[in-house]
């Protein structure tokens, strides 16, 4: 299989998603979880010209990567603006074209987001 890059969508050291993305990186080392998600600073297409190292090495992250599984938590019936920030940061340069992309949540709090 190759490179199956994780975004958690939770800053939190000890979130649910971050935690059953960790136990899952156990069974397989092919899941690498993204650290530059939790450095994206907000959106600002200003910026666009002249990217953030934090983009670019997530923008390298997904165009290496063979599939991309997010596990976020639902924030406002929606997802996280760690996961909003990463794929508006990102969805220009094509590093997600052709990519099988697995989204999973979870909280058992969590009803409408995914």
């Amino acid at each position: 299989m190759g490179l199956i890059l994780a975004i958690c969508g939770s800053l939190r050291a000890n979130s649910v998603n971050r935690l059953v993305l960790q136990s899952l990186q156990k069974s397989l080392p092919e899941l690498s979880i993204s650290r530059a998600v939790a450095e994206l600073p907000i959106f600002n297409p200003d910026l666009l010209a002249n990217r953030p190292q934090a983009v670019e090495t997530l923008s390298n992250e997904i165009l290496e990567a063979t599939a991309i599984l997010v596990a976020s938590p639902e924030y406002i019936h929606g997802v996280s603006s760690v996961v909003k920030s990463a794929l508006d940061w990102t969805v220009d340069t094509g590093a997600w074209s052709n990519k099988p992309v697995f989204v999973i949540n979870c909280s058992g709090r969590a009803n409408i987001a995914h």
